[in-house]
């Protein structure tokens, strides 16, 4: 045999007795790259390029971990935290990855429903939309969720109408929680509710100043009897939430509707705020339907509070059916959960008596009658006499008649052959104030003031300030109407009157000697 043949044949039986090795792995891979997993939820990592079996081991073992070819799952325990968890396969390549265990930030409804009343327009149903999923929203302890833009409808609900509407929710975990991105689809309802005008005011003012954590208000929702709701606070040195919650005896429907605006340490700008939102959203009666259930607290505010800030809403309840329903306004430290608000005690009250309960049914409408040449005819809201009559014996009083939603007539007469000029205009009477005016229910006449202040000095002229002027044809006749309420934080009454003067187009600048803060010297 040739001897090339036979140095062939020996390597052929070599190649038999010893294959040749394969070339070695290019490197293991990991899917996800990194571990991101919640307390008790199974998370499985797909690792590429390694050879069975795997041998796993986490530098804190915070986590347990089983393998299953080369698929290893992860559950996170019930400890928080950040560790590495190291990979081996059968050659020997390693791999390392990040693992996280932690809890999301908060969870955030997927769907909601959301049923408005009146005449919703879109901006109006689009903030409602916002603080339905604030409600909705939980947070953990610490955290804030922020939502985002949310595309306003283009036209009014109608009855029978629907819309959905995006709100996207993020929650951001920091170092302690997951970050949480998502969005609620809140499917917008008309529900048809008659205009409604509340008979008893609540009225929460005591304490002013919040030093103490408690219920600062209690009230009860019955049937038949709407009621309105005013509280005016301003909280201590410490941080605190305030909350407004309710809770029904049986299942019950409640219309809401309110203005509210806070926390802000301008206490005048949340008083102010409160009266101009609600004389925008009561002569439409736009609001919402709450559904609640049997024993459950329905949480309808709850705002963190720094230090010095001020909080205040004017709600109108109605209670379509069901309740009685119960209602607290509380007082709250920042870790309390708001569920807690009907289980606190009292909180202490700070001696002013600015609480109670008052009737509303024959108060609030006032009138007079100007001819013109004739003397000015003026109003006087938010005096001490008279004020808002009690409706059941008790030591409070409601003295600048906060909460009254007040309802002036003005009749017009010109007998002469000409026309006349007639001007309605506001003069401040107890010291700084604002105010703001709905002019003959016309919403495009929302007239707000600047803050202005009464006369400094026995021989100061009262400042009269323009709200509306009319032309007064010959021998013609005419009847015009404001909306107004007292600002909380105002210093009141105010002077509310009619003359054929044209008074001053503007208020003062705040720091002039007529505004509301003049500057020293």
């Amino acid at each position: 045999m040739a001897l090339s043949a036979i140095i062939s044949l020996v390597r052929a039986v070599q190649a038999q007795e010893s294959p040749s090795p394969s070339p070695p792995p290019a490197g293991l891979s990991a899917s996800p790259q990194a571990v991101n997993d919640t307390p008790g939820l199974p998370v499985a990592v797909a690792i590429s390029g390694a050879r069975e079996p795997l041998q796993v081991s986490l530098d804190d073992k915070i986590a347990a971990v089983s393998t299953s070819g080369t698929t290893i799952t992860l559950t996170g325990g019930n400890r928080p935290g950040r560790t590495t968890m190291h990979v081996l396969d059968a050659t020997g390549a390693q791999l390392d990855l990040p693992v996280r265990i932690a809890f999301n930030a908060g969870t955030v409804p997927k769907v909601l429903t959301l049923k408005l009343t009146g005449d919703p327009d879109g901006a109006f149903a689009a903030a409602q939309a916002q603080l339905a999923v604030a409600r909705a929203t939980q947070g953990q302890p610490g955290t804030t969720p922020q939502f985002g833009p949310v595309a306003v409808p283009g036209q009014q609900l109608r009855p029978n109408d629907a819309a959905v509407l995006s709100v996207p929710v993020r929650i951001a975990g920091g170092d302690e929680y997951f970050d949480v991105n998502d969005t609620t689809q809140v499917t917008l309802q008309y529900a048809s509710s008659a205009p409604f005008e509340p008979q008893i005011l609540y009225y929460s003012d005591d304490p002013e100043r919040i030093d103490a954590d408690g219920v600062l208000y209690r009230a009860t929702l019955t049937p038949s009897q709407p009621v309105r709701l005013y509280d005016y606070h301003e909280n201590g040195d410490q941080p605190r939430r305030l909350v407004i919650a309710m809770r029904a005896s049986a299942p019950s429907s409640l219309q809401i509707v309110e203005s509210f605006h806070g926390p802000n340490i301008d206490v005048m700008t949340v008083g102010h705020s409160v009266t101009r939102e609600f004389l925008a959203v009561k002569p439409g009666n736009k609001g919402l339907v709450v559904d609640l259930s049997a024993g459950v607290t329905y949480v309808h505010r709850d705002v963190a509070m720094a230090g010095g800030q001020g909080i205040a809403s004017n709600i109108d309840f109605n209670l379509l059916s069901g309740g009685p329903v119960s209602v607290v306004v509380a007082a709250l430290p920042p870790e309390a959960s708001a569920q807690e608000a009907f289980a606190l005690p009292a909180a202490p009250l700070d001696g002013k008596n600015r609480h109670g309960i008052f009737d509303l049914r024959r108060y609030g409408a006032l009138s007079a009658t100007y001819v013109a040449g004739g003397p000015d005819q003026a109003l006087s809201v938010g005096d001490r006499e008279p004020s808002v009559p009690k409706a059941s014996s008790g030591d409070g009083a409601d003295y600048g008649d906060y909460g009254v939603l007040f309802r002036l007539r003005f009749a017009f007469s010109n007998p002469t052959d000409s026309t006349q000029t007639a001007y309605l205009y506001e003069t401040p009477r107890g010291g700084p104030a604002r105010a703001a005016y709905l002019v003959d229910n016309d919403p495009a006449q929302l007239k707000e003031l600047g803050c202005a202040t009464s006369v400094r000095t026995p021989t100061d002229a009262p400042h009269r300030y323009l709200i509306a002027a009319y032309e007064l044809p010959a021998r013609s006749n005419q009847t015009h109407t404001l909306l107004t309420m007292t600002d909380g934080g105002s210093n009141l009454p105010l002077e509310i009157g009619v003359t054929g003067v044209p008074p001053e187009l503007n208020a003062p600048p705040i720091g002039s000697p007529e505004g509301c803060f003049p500057k020293p010297g």
